[in-house]
């Protein structure tokens, strides 16, 4: 499936984040034939016959990461929480959380989010009790520079100055070293459900 385009790659990838359910995605998968071309066929005859109705959500999950490339999710994985962090909506505070976290977790590109901004917004969140609106506002007042962080380390990852691997990273742009550090997908615990 390394050859497919975008469009036929992101509904694995939702499934994987529980963005899509099971059976959003056997709809889908149903409705793109085209997928074939992309795909060995005796692995897409296993994925269209797949018993998507009575799977558990493990097995489900399973069966879509022996089909994708994990450096492609991982990047895909960080990108969004990057995108949802730039959106003044409730997901905004959530999202710079999740990149604190991958950032914990080797993720060390994403250092300047964590610290400058994740942070010292999570502070001032637990010392005031802020509502979500509070939160926003404090984003909008006392941030400023968040975004072009954000764009920032989006550029790197879609550029390829940054190339996330199973290994760990590739920090092409700084120091020429690899990290190695555990793969998204095997510590975020799925949160959809099938």
């Amino acid at each position: 499936m390394k050859s497919a385009p975008t469009y036929l790659k992101e509904p694995f990838f939702k499934a994987l984040k529980g963005d899509i359910s099971v059976h959003e995605f056997e709809q889908w998968l149903y409705e793109h034939p085209e997928l074939e071309a992309h795909m060995d066929s005796e692995e897409y005859l296993e994925l269209i016959s797949f018993n998507y109705k009575t799977a558990h959500r493990v097995d489900f999950e399973n069966k879509i990461y022996s089909l994708i490339n994990l450096n492609e999710y991982n990047t895909y994985y960080i990108i969004y929480y990057l995108n949802e962090a730039m959106r003044q909506t409730a997901r905004q505070y959530p999202s710079l959380l999740e990149l604190y976290k991958l950032h914990i977790h080797g993720y060390h590109f994403l250092k300047d989010i964590a610290y400058g901004y994740a942070v010292p917004i999570s502070d001032s969140q637990e010392e005031h009790r802020l509502t979500d609106n509070d939160v926003r506002r404090l984003i909008e007042d006392d941030y400023p520079g968040l975004e072009s962080e954000l764009l920032k380390v989006k550029r790197w990852l879609e550029s390829g100055e940054i190339v996330v691997t199973e290994d760990g990273f590739s920090d092409f742009g700084r120091d020429d070293k690899v990290m190695v550090l555990p793969p998204i997908c095997l510590w975020h615990g799925s949160s959809g459900t099938s």
